[in-house]
Formats: C-alpha cells, structure tokens, sequence
C-alpha cells in the first residue's frame, strides 16, 4: 500500500511566526507554493496558506480610535470651512476634479491611505494556528480523505512530533494521475 512518507516532499519550506507578512508571501510566490508550515525554533507552531493572507488583507482595517493610537474619527464633511460645508458632502471631491493630475499620476505618488496588511502584519497574524498532521505511515488514501474531511489543501507529515515532510492535493493528483484509479491504484 503506498503510504505518505512515499510521495511527501521532504524539503519544506517553513516560515517563522516573526516573519513580516509580506516577506512570507514574497517566499511563497518565488517558490511557487500555496502554503507552509510555521516553525518557532524547530517546533511547529502553525500553517500559513494563502486562504489565510486572503483573509486577514480582505478583513477590515481597523476604524480610527479603534487601533489604540490616539487617532479619532472625524467627519470630513464637518471639518470644511462653513461656507464650504453647505453645499453638501460631494462639494468635498470635487477638489480632487480641479487637480490638473492625472488619476494614475496621483495614485503613482500617493501614499496608500490605509494601512497595508501585508506590511503591518507578521506570518503570526494570518497562520492558522491548529496543525492538521498525520503519521508517515499513513496511507495515501487516508491523507486524500483526511485533506477532504477538514477542506484543507496540505497535509503536515509527522513523525515523534517533528515536521518530516508534507502531502498536497497535488501530490495525491499525481500518483492517481500515475497510478490511475480503481481498486489497488494506490498499492
């Protein structure tokens, strides 16, 4: 029967929970890959996967005064002179239309107005902290129900509690790609 430890990668890339966030995505993206385990000095502390990049650049950002730095919400339509203030809140960007800049040119030498996840976050922030593994001797199949069971696309292989190698759908695609499928593929 073919077992995980015979299609795992053993060379795995890990990440450190203290890694700027977008240096990990940097990793991720030279490397081709989708996800990888995250380490604290040899000891596994999580899994990082682009679903988890996705989902803390996609959460909002957190609203003025709500990040403990002092900064209040203020209303920009109260804050224009009186004056100004009285022809309503589309009066406020019609400023930008007397700009004689190009819209790409401003947003070129612009500062982003919000704050950037992937620059403000470390691999800590976004890694899913419950580590799914099994056993090298786990049987291919096993890891292909396991990964649909709990919808995850990796497998972390461990042996005596430590990272020896990992299993993607990928991997699971290509021996049945292989090996074909049907009763004994897999053996």
């Amino acid at each position: 029967m073919l077992r995980l430890r015979d299609i795992m990668t053993t060379e795995v890339l890990t990440v450190s929970p203290d890694l700027p966030l977008r240096r990990a995505v940097e990793l991720l993206v030279r490397h081709h890959l989708g996800g990888a385990p995250v380490t604290r000095g040899g000891a596994l502390v999580g899994v990082l996967s682009g679903m988890d990049i996705l989902g803390l650049q996609a959460s909002p950002p957190p609203q003025p005064g709500e990040r403990g730095d002092g900064i209040e919400p203020v209303d920009l339509v109260d804050s224009l002179p009186e004056e100004e203030n009285n022809e309503g809140a589309g009066s406020f960007w019609g400023y930008w239309a007397d700009d004689a800049m190009d819209l790409a040119e401003r947003l070129a030498t612009s500062e982003p107005s919000a704050p950037d996840a992937l620059d403000e976050n470390t691999v800590d922030a976004a890694m899913t902290r419950e580590v799914l593994s099994l056993p090298a001797s786990a049987s291919v199949q096993e890891g292909a129900a396991f990964m649909t069971r709990h919808g995850i696309h990796r497998v972390i292989v461990e042996e005596y509690g430590q990272l020896v190698g990992i299993v993607t759908t990928s991997d699971v695609t290509r021996v049945v790609g292989e090996r074909g499928v049907g009763s004994g593929a897999l053996d």
